[in-house]
C-alpha cells in the first residue's frame, strides 16, 4: 500500500508571484487609463472655457470697433485732434485714415502688455505731436501691476481679465459666471496680486490682439475670396496695401501694410509649463507652440482648437 502525496493547500510561491505580477500589470493599465481619461476631460473643459471666453471677447471687440468709427466720424466727442493727426499721416485720404485710426484705437482698447495699457499713443502731426490717452479701462480703478519685461503672455492674461470683467464699451460686460468664475491669482512675480482666467490645468488664459503670419488665415473659411490681394479686415478698400514711394508712410520711412488677414483670439497653453515662443512675440500665430488651444479655431471651424 502506497502513501499518496497530496498538494498542500494554498498558493505556491511561484503562483503567488504570478498573481502579484498580474495585479501590478492591471493596476498600471488602470492608472494609465485613468490619467488618459482625466487629461482628455481637462482638454475638453479647457476648450469649453476658451470657447466661452472667445465669444465674449468677440462681442467686446465688435463694440470697440463701433466706438472707433464713431470717434472718427465725430459722433463720439473728445477725439477730434487725434483724428486730425491721423488724417495728416494718411495724406487726407479718408479711407486710409479710417483704417489707420481703427488700428490705433484697437491697440489702445486691447493693449498686449502693461506698457501699452498704461501709456498713451503718440501720433505724428504738424506742427505738434498729438497723444491718444490710455483707455479709461486702465485708468479707473487704477491699473498698476508690477511688470517684468519679456513675459507678455502673462501680462496679456491679466489685461484680458481686466477687459472682460470691467464695464466695457457701449455697456458690454462679460458674464464671468458663464464659465464658472474661473479665475485665480497668477502665481508669477511679475503680476503680483492680479487676477486672470485659468484653464482646467490651472494655467492663465491669454489673448492675442492682432495675430497674423499664418497662411490658413488667408484661405477659406477665414476669408471669402481666396484670390483676393487684400484681406486686411481694417482696410477693406486696400488703401494701406502696397503703398508706393512718395505716398504717406513709406516716404517718411514707415513700412506699408501687407494686406494679410489677421484676427484677435483667446489662447490657452493647456498643460504646457510656460508660454514658450509666445511669451516674446504674441502677434504671430506661427509662433504659437504645439498643443496650445486657440479660440479662433474653435470659433471658426467648430473643431478642436489645439495646434
Amino acid at each position: 500500500m502506497h502513501a499518496t502525496n497530496r498538494r498542500p493547500a494554498g498558493f505556491t510561491l511561484i503562483e503567488l508571484l504570478v498573481v502579484v505580477a498580474l495585479l501590478a500589470v492591471l493596476a498600471a493599465l488602470s492608472t494609465g487609463a485613468y490619467f488618459r481619461i482625466r487629461a482628455g476631460q481637462q482638454v475638453k473643459a479647457t476648450e469649453d472655457t476658451v470657447s466661452k471666453l472667445e465669444s465674449g471677447f468677440q462681442s467686446l471687440w465688435k463694440a470697440e470697433l463701433d466706438d472707433a468709427r464713431d470717434a472718427f466720424k465725430g459722433t463720439k466727442s473728445g477725439f477730434s485732434a487725434q483724428v486730425d493727426a491721423v488724417k495728416t499721416l494718411a495724406a487726407n485720404d479718408q479711407d486710409r485714415a479710417l483704417a489707420l485710426w481703427t488700428y490705433v484705437w484697437m491697440k489702445r482698447a486691447f493693449p498686449q502688455n502693461f506698457t501699452q495699457a498704461q501709456n498713451g499713443i503718440t501720433l505724428q502731426s504738424t506742427p505738434t505731436l498729438v497723444t491718444l490717452p490710455p483707455s479709461p479701462m486702465f485708468v479707473s480703478p487704477a491699473f498698476t501691476p508690477v511688470a517684468t519685461p519679456g513675459n507678455t503672455g502673462d501680462e496679456a492674461a491679466v489685461i484680458l481679465y481686466r477687459i472682460m470683467t470691467q464695464k466695457g464699451s457701449r455697456g458690454q460686460t462679460f458674464n464671468e459666471e458663464a464659465i464658472g468664475a474661473l479665475s485665480a491669482l497668477l502665481p508669477r512675480d511679475n503680476t503680483a496680486g492680479q487676477r486672470v482666467f485659468t484653464d482646467s490645468f490651472g494655467n492663465p488664459i491669454t489673448f492675442i490682439r492682432m495675430s497674423s503670419g499664418n497662411g490658413e488665415l488667408n484661405a477659406p473659411p477665414f476669408i471669402k475670396n481666396a484670390n483676393s490681394t487684400n484681406n486686411d479686415p481694417f482696410d477693406p478698400a486696400g488703401r494701406l496695401t502696397g503703398l508706393t514711394s512718395g505716398v504717406a508712410f513709406t516716404a517718411t520711412g514707415r513700412t506699408s501694410f501687407g494686406g494679410q488677414n489677421w484676427l484677435p483670439t483667446i489662447v490657452s497653453r493647456t498643460n504646457s509649463p510656460d508660454w514658450g515662443t509666445l511669451a516674446a512675440a504674441p502677434s504671430d500665430l506661427t509662433l504659437i507652440p504645439d498643443g496650445f488651444t486657440c479660440g479662433y479655431k474653435l470659433r471658426r471651424q467648430g473643431a478642436r482648437g489645439d495646434q
